[in-house]
């Protein structure tokens, strides 16, 4: 498919113009009094900067932002990294925010890191590489509108339960396998977004 228009609704709404119908019907779920109230969604993994493996069934690259990085990142893919298929083994994730600080002094939007609109994906299948995202003792970060597409047990983790005060907002999170328990405190269940500590918003 095609896009051949893009609009911007009253209501702050995009609206995508396709070149062709769908192949199948996307038809949308009723609220109680009949109405079609919820629309699926879609979301754009295609950016015009990537970072991404080699081979995804290789050696798997990973980025990492660690201690006094400035870390501001917007609008980038992440494809195809992170090698990291359970809590025992080390740390390797597609976008890892491990022990950051950022800078001395806060970024000009008063957050120590920022990452903004990116796309973390891979198209592995099955997905055995946990969490798209993942965030480790590193507080006051922005993590805002970012798709997260296929990956094992959380599409973003905030690992340690310590992190404080970081923003994660209008993430759009799809396709996460993981063992379904509610009760597992490892983070491979298969959530959307994993937190071990509430400190976060």
């Amino acid at each position: 498919l095609t896009i051949s228009s893009v609009t911007k609704t009253s209501n702050g709404e995009w609206v995508l113009g396709l070149s062709s119908a769908l192949r199948s019907d996307h038809l949308g779920a009723k609220d109680a009094d009949g109405s079609i109230r919820f629309l699926p969604h879609a979301g754009n993994l295609s950016r015009n900067i990537s970072v991404k493996s080699e081979n995804k069934s290789g050696a798997r690259g990973h980025a990492l932002f660690t201690h006094r990085a400035d870390v501001d990142i917007r609008y980038a893919a992440f494809v195809s990294l992170g090698r990291t298929t359970g809590i025992g083994q080390a740390s390797r994730h597609p976008a890892y925010f491990r022990h950051l600080m950022g800078p001395i002094s806060p970024q000009s939007n008063g957050r120590q890191f920022t990452f903004v609109g990116n796309a973390v994906t891979c198209s592995l299948d099955p997905m055995p590489y946990l969490w798209g995202i993942a965030l480790e003792d590193s507080h006051h970060g922005l993590v805002k509108d970012n798709v997260l597409y296929n990956w094992m047990g959380a599409g973003m983790a905030l690992v340690q339960g310590n992190e404080t005060d970081d923003w994660i907002d209008r993430n759009f999170v799809v396709h996460v396998q993981g063992s379904g328990g509610r009760e597992n405190v490892e983070g491979d269940q298969g959530a959307g977004i994993w937190a071990r500590g509430p400190n976060s918003r």
